[in-house]
This record gives C-alpha cells, structure tokens and sequence, in this order.
C-alpha cells in the first residue's frame, strides 16, 4: 500500500519525531483482519510493539487493514490528552479517508502521519464534530462511517468497536527502525 520512497520519507519524519518529541508512531499495513475485531487486533499490536516510551505511554499506531477497508487510530495513555477520539476520528475521515478514497495512497499516509504529528504536538485543532446521520450521533473514536476507497462498499473503523470493552495502548520501547512496517500477518499475540 505504501510506496518505497514514501515509505523511506515517513521512516525518517517518524525518526525525527522520535527525536526531538520523545513520541513514537508507527504504520501498520495488513492484508486482511481475517475475521479479528480491529480494536483486539490494534491492542495486540500495541502491547507486542511496545510504542512509545516505558512510563510515558506516548506511543501511537496507525493500522491500516487493506482488505477490510478499515483504518484505526490507536493512542497510548500518555497522548490521550493531545490526541483525542475527536482528533483521531477527524484525522482519518477529514485527511486519510478522503486521500484513499482518490486512490492516494501515500498521500493519505503522508499527511495522516503529518497530521498525527501536529495533534501530538498541539498543532493540529478538529473542526467542529459532525454527525453522522445513520446513527444519529456525533462521531467518536468508536465510530464505523462510510467512506470510500476504490469502493463505496469502504467503511473506516475508528477506535474500540465498544469504548468501554477495549483499553486503549499501553506503551513501553520500540525500535526507531520498526517504526513503520508493513507485515504479511497478525503480529505475536499475548495469553
């Protein structure tokens, strides 16, 4: 999903951002969820990844499941304050969604990642929350809202399928060099 080059430009701007903001983000691409709930599957990449700094739970992973035409925002403790459901959800329907919707790929990455950067460091402000008009509801983390890739059929899961079932990431340490990886399948799972 993601080509060479952009994905050799977002190592580096994620190793920046490590650098000077002690904050670490990492992409996730994946075939297929296989029938796993994306808010289960985020958590265990969170806690088999380890994002973010031991004790500062400033971590962030952005999962990206391609057959499912899901894409999810998953936030450690430490960002929660700066990087809300409302942000998250807003970065993927207002910048990410749109750009996969075009066929834009890397642009979508790109300027999803620029835009998690700018929450994170309190550069990035939501536009007022809008609601969905099938339910009724203003859009949250936990949302499920249609958008389109290269089907009308697309639908982006933002968040915990239920926000009160699923905890969001508990960070420690991770790699630089593993800060954006894109694997054939479900990363190590804990008991």
């Amino acid at each position: 999903m993601i080509s060479p080059g952009t994905r050799a430009s977002l190592e580096k701007y994620l190793a920046d951002l490590e650098r000077t903001d002690s904050t670490q983000v990492a992409v996730l691409t994946i075939p297929s969820l296989d029938g796993d709930a994306m808010s289960d599957f985020a958590i265990r990449v969170a806690e088999a990844w380890k994002v973010g700094q031991k004790g500062e739970d400033n971590g962030v992973i952005l999962l990206v499941s391609k057959a499912d035409r899901k894409i999810r925002i998953e936030v450690g403790y430490g960002l929660e304050g700066v990087l809300t459901d409302v942000l998250s959800s807003q970065i993927i329907r207002n910048v990410i969604g749109p750009n996969f919707k075009a066929g834009n790929y890397d642009n979508g990455f790109a300027e999803g990642v620029t835009a998690i950067a700018g929450a994170v460091r309190g550069e990035y402000t939501a536009a007022p929350a809008k609601k969905d008009p099938a339910q009724g509801a203003a859009f949250s983390r936990s949302s499920s809202f249609p958008c389109s890739c290269s089907s009308p059929s697309l639908k982006c899961s933002v968040g915990a399928d239920d926000a009160a079932s699923s905890p969001t990431a508990r960070s420690s340490t991770v790699n630089a060099d593993t800060a954006l990886v894109s694997v054939p399948r479900h990363p190590p799972c804990s008991s």
